[in-house]
């Protein structure tokens, strides 16, 4: 992959000016300056770092070099003399590349984790590090992980996805190829520019339908290594224009910056954006293809090159250790121990190439490859072997007490009866708009009063608690993820489209004695949410706006069994996140400016600033970060009726 570094391997004169075939580039230093740019982007993103908020795009970076690095190697075996066994002795440089590394990390990894995770969070790490054992940690994921979602930073083999990609890649692209260039030649350019953009449309379609298909499966990803692939096609200048190839170098490095800064997790990804980034790598490379630019000696510096040479391991390690050191603290990270591991990341990375990769590469001529094949099949047994125990053992509990476990397994609700989850409330970066069952949802029920709830997740773990707290009422409900309850429509397309369902199209033909209105709000939704209000008072006499919640850095429940495992202090004011308070404050005061109800979840658990409810008879009282359990939500719901905040409007 483009992270092990088959740079190093393309080590050819380049051909003549113009020469319409692939070009079999001499030792780019700037390709590893490259790979150097988008791993620390992705790693900087990973540990919270300021302004790298967007550094997922790294890995669209990756593949790109990898598309365009892999085309090169195995068009230099199809030409050659001895074409025979092409295949094998390409798998076996792969192995020799990615096996050493990999299955240290993950043996190391899942070692670690027995002095760090609960029970339930080990078992289900083994299942995690099968998948990654195997590649297909990007098929696994999409079944089970939304990659941006709150509790997904406990995973410590989440990054693994984009190898599972890359290996499905080196699975199809290779006999594809060489079929091509045996029976199409003329017309393999052609093919794998109509692979980039018919993969490149799938994907734009995929993200609006379900993003979460569209950011893990390797159809849909196919179009950013193909763009690469397509680059090795790409005729040098017959004239050389050194300005053009700066600006076309500086409008890459811009488009990367950009993407990295500007993008943020919940914006549709991968979709139409990632052109961006995309675009931005296509460039660098061609740039750098045509001759020496700015961009191309930058890349070059000896720094650059040497974070590029051990990107892979550094790809590999970042994640694990952010992953362990994160839960073993229980609380954000300030800036210097970002910092901190972002240095430690390099150093265990720089030692795993140098002790790891390295000497499996330099002895690839002294083992055979019979003998290559059984110690990959000893990494894969003993990997597996391990990762079986954690699951089989259930996460080895008898580390920990029963009442630890139980709090721990609090992290994994099961939110699906207490929302209505793939009914009335859809996971828009799994599924469309045509999922939600309107005719259940949206059921007005005659002798009763109706209220309808409108928002996210935020809105649907409310649903029991109102439908079951408030016996005269029937509560209908419109609530996704993906986007906020505004009248604009900005998100995921089955999140808007629903919205769009409930507020432009039901309520104006259907009369409801009321509406709720709740979201993961943020200060930044404030002029959006003052416009839906005004909006929802014109359609019904009663509006009511459930504010913002307390937050904490990590699950609730995991902080509470750490909590009993290790006799340590209970989650306080320093393990929760955000500023709850002021924004309750302010959406207080909104409420009374346009006249609508408001019901405060944060003050009616937290009535003062360190005074927060944490457990209702044992049992937590939110389950992640910040989603209410069924007896967190029965508790603020039952507060809210006490003081009759659900009572009617009386004209």
């Amino acid at each position: 992959m483009a992270l092990a570094g088959e740079n190093s391997e393309v080590a050819h004169p380049a051909p003549a000016d113009g020469e319409p075939v692939a070009h079999h580039l001499a030792y780019r230093p700037d390709i590893e300056g490259l790979r150097a740019i988008a791993v620390l982007t992705v790693v900087a993103a990973h540990l919270g770092l300021p302004f790298f908020r967007g550094g997922f795009v790294g890995v669209d970076v990756f593949f790109v070099i990898s598309g365009y690095l892999i085309t090169g190697i195995l068009l230099r075996e199809f030409e050659g003399p001895s074409r025979p066994g092409w295949l094998m002795r390409f798998y076996e440089r792969r192995a020799r590349r990615l096996f050493p590394a990999f299955f240290t990390v993950v043996l190391v990894t899942m070692l670690a984790a027995t002095f760090v995770l609960f029970p339930s969070e080990l078992a289900g790490l083994g299942r995690n590090a099968l998948a990654a054992i195997f590649f297909s940690s990007n098929i696994y994921l999409y079944a089970n992980t939304n990659y941006f979602a709150p509790g997904s930073d406990a995973n410590a083999f989440l990054h693994t996805w984009s190898l599972a990609v890359e290996e499905q890649f080196y699975l199809f692209y290779p006999p594809l190829l060489f079929l091509l260039c045996r029976h199409a030649r003329r017309i393999l350019p052609t093919v794998l520019l109509a692979v980039t953009v018919g993969s490149f449309v799938l994907c734009v379609s995929m993200t609006a339908h379900s993003s979460q298909a569209a950011f893990y499966i390797f159809v849909f990803r196919a179009w950013e290594l193909a763009a690469g692939a397509c680059l090795a096609f790409v005729p040098r200048w017959r004239r050389d224009c050194r300005i053009l190839r700066e600006a076309l170098a500086i409008t890459g490095l811009l488009l990367i910056a950009a993407s990295v800064h500007f993008y943020f997790s919940k914006m549709g990804y991968p979709g139409v954006w990632a052109s961006a980034p995309v675009l931005g790598a296509v460039l660098i490379i061609f740039s750098g293809q045509q001759g020496p630019t700015l961009v191309s000696r930058l890349l070059s510096t000896l720094p650059m090159v040497f974070i590029g040479r051990i990107s892979y391991s550094l790809y590999l390690w970042h994640w694990p250790i952010y992953v362990l050191v994160h839960l073993a603290l229980g609380r954000a990270l300030r800036l210097e121990e970002q910092l901190g591991l972002l240095a430690l990341s390099i150093v265990v990375s720089a030692a795993s190439w140098r002790f790891v990769e390295q000497p499996f590469r330099t002895r690839a001529r002294e083992t055979s490859s019979p003998r290559w094949a059984w110690a990959a099949g000893a990494g894969i047994a003993v990997s597996g072997a391990a990762a079986l125990f954690l699951i089989v053992s259930g996460g080895m509990p008898w580390r920990f007490t029963p009442e630890v476990d139980r709090l721990a397994r609090y992290a994994a609700y099961d939110d699906v009866p207490v929302y209505r989850r793939g009914t009335c409330f859809i996971d828009s970066y799994q599924e469309g708009a045509e999922a939600f069952d309107a005719s259940t949802c949206l059921k007005i029920e005659p002798g009763k009063r109706n209220l309808l709830l409108i928002g996210d997740s935020h809105a649907a773990h409310v649903w029991k608690a109102l439908e079951e707290g408030l016996p005269e009422t029937h509560v209908l409900q419109a609530t996704a993820s993906g986007c906020k309850p505004f009248l604009i429509s900005v998100g995921q397309e089955g999140c808007t489209a629903i919205m769009e369902l409930a507020m432009r199209q039901f309520l104006p033909n259907h009369p409801v004695d009321g509406v709720i209105i709740s979201a993961e709000w943020k200060a930044i939704d404030k002029p959006y949410l003052a416009e839906v209000l005004k909006y929802l008072k014109t359609r019904t006499p009663n509006v009511y706006l459930l504010g913002p919640i307390v937050e904490y850095n990590q699950s609730l429940a995991r902080l509470l069994a750490r909590a009993e495992a290790f006799g340590t202090e209970r989650p306080g004011i320093a393990a929760q996140s955000g500023d709850a308070r002021a924004l309750d404050a302010d959406l207080a005061a909104m409420a009374a400016e346009t006249s609508v109800a408001y019901l405060s979840p944060y003050r009616t658990i937290c009535p003062a600033p360190v005074h927060c409810l944490l457990d209702i008879q044992s049992v937590p009282i939110q389950w992640d970060n910040s989603h209410l359990t069924a007896e967190g939500a029965a508790y603020v719901i039952t507060a809210f009726r006490r003081q009759n905040g659900f009572a009617p409007v009386r004209p």
